[in-house]
């Protein structure tokens, strides 16, 4: 069977943490990989401060596949395709637009959204053996604190999270990829409910303390939430269901422990000790 080729395209802003433990993993399986380095949460635009740029210009690139985007004057771009801020539908469609004629499939993981090489390999073999459906998704394990909590539903076994949108495209030339927008851009999209995204969402107390400056919040999650002794919380039990463990109030949500692996590439200790640098 062939190979199909693959483009992966990534919006980011100080991720410095997900891009050590990521890109070796994108640079082994993908043909061309695409970064836009800009913050649009407010203005004036900015790029990253914590090192990913310097790392993703500095990474080992002998087949030529990373393409690092980071003009801050976007304004012509076109901001209807897509959906959130502005600023981010722009990223988009700048990304779309330099993707290879000849790339079979599209990805648009977030930084901290990692997936493993059995993943990636049943995409492959998807768009290689099936011409009916354009795009593809699977559920995400979302991560709370650490690396070894997920929220999860009233019982252990609600403990995935469906996002609403893909992450995979069919690709062909000329498509312009909006943000958040791919599986209703793209239909029909296939969801493969044996794979999972490893999200972690809401891990490493500074970032997730910036986050929460831009998005909707409970003002006493990191009172009643955060600040709770994980180290206490027994196995198979769903904890906190009752106040709501995630940040944004509308989500009601525990948090269990994760029993699944996480994918063989990441460094977890040096992970964790990144994501938790002031």
């Amino acid at each position: 069977m062939k190979k199909l080729k693959h483009c992966h395209f990534q919006i980011c802003y100080n991720e410095y943490p997900f891009l050590v433990e990521k890109l070796p993993f994108l640079y082994k399986n993908f043909d061309q990989i695409i970064f836009y380095d800009l913050c649009v949460t407010k203005k004036p635009y900015l790029n990253s401060s914590d090192g990913s740029l310097e790392f993703l210009e500095n990474f080992p690139d002998p087949d030529k596949k990373i393409i690092i985007l980071k003009e801050k004057n976007i304004d012509e771009i076109r901001k209807d395709i897509g959906i959130s801020v502005a600023g981010k539908k722009q990223m988009f469609v700048k990304g779309s637009e330099i993707v290879k004629d000849d790339i079979d499939v599209f990805w648009c993981t977030d930084a901290d959204e990692f997936f493993t090489q059995e993943a990636f390999d049943t995409v492959d073999d998807f768009f290689s053996t099936n011409q009916t459906h354009n795009s593809f998704d699977f559920p995400h394990y979302v991560f709370f604190k650490d690396l070894e909590h997920i929220f999860c539903g009233k019982d252990l076994s609600q403990d995935t999270m469906t996002l609403g949108w893909g992450r995979i495209a069919r690709h062909k030339k000329g498509n312009i990829y909006g943000h958040c927008t791919i599986s209703s851009q793209y239909p029909p999209l296939k969801t493969e409910n044996n794979l999972r995204y490893f999200h972690f969402a809401y891990v490493g107390e500074p970032r997730v303390k910036y986050k929460l400056t831009y998005l909707p919040n409970k003002k006493d999650f990191f009172e009643k939430c955060w600040n709770a002794d994980l180290k206490k919380i027994p196995e198979d039990i769903v904890y906190g269901y009752d106040i709501g463990m995630h940040p944004n109030k509308d989500v009601k949500k525990g948090i269990k422990k994760i029993k699944s692996e996480l994918p063989e590439y990441i460094n977890k200790d040096r992970l964790m000790k990144n994501l938790n640098k002031e």
